[in-house]
């Protein structure tokens, strides 16, 4: 069996699984040039990660944290996220 890399922790491993994971990626306003005149957003895009089981095990304890955040900031740079209540 070949030896695979977790894209989450690096960690090599011979037991991984391939998931497909929401990830965020900038929208970038260009010009006809192609030169960038600004960032406009994000979009939410599917990408595919080879995941160990120990990450596999975090993104599960996260996956059920989802109902209870309430994110207050969509900037990543100072998004507030809220647990519980």
């Amino acid at each position: 069996m070949k030896k695979v890399i977790c894209d989450y922790c690096g960690s090599e491993t011979e037991n991984l699984k391939e998931y497909i994971i929401p990830n965020r990626e900038p929208i970038y306003i260009r010009d006809r040039n192609n030169a960038l005149l600004f960032k406009f957003g994000y979009k939410t895009i599917d990408t595919k990660r080879d995941v160990c089981i120990e990450c596999q095990n975090k993104i599960a304890f996260l996956m059920n944290l989802l109902p209870k955040m309430q994110i207050k900031n969509g900037n990543a740079a100072t998004m507030e996220i809220t647990i519980g209540g």
